[in-house]
């Protein structure tokens, strides 16, 4: 049964919209198709499944090829050198970008990403290519700036009036990029587009139980029995949200359009 496997894929992952909108092209598919045996529905999933898996990478590379020729532009228009670009967590398609752009970049910035560290990943994949990297904490971004050109984030989300959940953090660095008049890019395809946001539905955001890495401390302090006894908590929300007005422009597969117009362009096949 098609939809019991889908109900199982869904709840994985609670945020991510890859999987959602994947179902719902996969979906589309058979309804639109004709069919008289499963052996031919079969034929027609698989097709539809290995379709969805090569698309996503070829999304994904042409997102970099696309934001290349904005570094490119960045760097000519201001007579620079190179660029040194700031991300945040890791991201797939940020790391492709990067690599695409590499002759025309002379550093990454990127945080640790407490506290799953996410960002080591990504400072590890760079670095492995040859590409500079500076890994540090969160809190420095702001001595930082003084340095960075540019930042360049991933995807989990994007809503229909253009509001992106990305890693938590995210917001921070993009509101106090806006102070600097620094330009902030979200990378990611339009599979990343929460459909059900234009009827006001909301993304469901993941909560993680991350409170014994939360608790630790090179200190050597105990908290764990006042964790107990309720006098501590903890918390984590693994994403937040970043508005329009703090950000320069989403990139996708289509280009630098606003994600439900570049969706609508991209899957207009699928919505019929």
């Amino acid at each position: 049964n098609i939809d019991i496997i889908i109900e199982f894929l869904l709840s994985v992952r609670l945020t991510s919209q890859v999987p959602l909108n994947t179902s719902f092209f996969i979906r589309r598919r058979l309804e639109n198709s004709s069919f008289d045996v499963v052996p031919n529905a079969t034929k027609i999933l698989e097709k539809e499944l290995l379709f969805h898996k090569e698309n996503y990478d070829r999304t994904e590379n042409k997102i970099a090829e696309i934001f290349k020729n904005r570094i490119i532009d960045r760097v000519e228009s201001y007579e620079l050198d190179s660029l040194i670009i700031g991300t945040h967590c890791h991201s797939g398609v940020v790391r492709k970008a990067i690599l695409e752009s590499r002759d025309y970049i002379s550093q990454v910035i990127v945080d640790k990403t407490e506290p799953e560290q996410q960002g080591v990943l990504t400072a590890y994949e760079l670095v492995n290519e040859g590409v500079p990297v500076k890994l540090i904490n969160l809190n420095q971004f702001g001595f930082e700036f003084r340095k960075i050109n540019l930042f360049m984030f991933g995807i989990d989300a994007v809503s229909a009036d253009g509001v992106v959940l990305n890693k938590m953090g995210t917001r921070m660095i993009a509101t106090l990029a806006k102070t600097k008049d620094l330009p902030v890019y979200f990378l990611g395809a339009t599979y990343k587009y929460a459909r059900n946001t234009l009827l006001g539905g909301l993304v469901k955001v993941e909560r993680r139980r991350v409170e014994e890495k939360i608790l630790f401390n090179h200190l050597g302090i105990d908290l764990e029995p006042f964790l107990k006894e309720g006098l501590l908590t903890t918390g984590f929300s693994a994403f937040d949200t970043t508005k329009p007005d703090f950000y320069s422009s989403v990139v996708s597969e289509i280009g630098f359009l606003p994600m439900r117009e570049a969706f609508e362009i991209a899957w207009s096949e699928y919505l019929e």
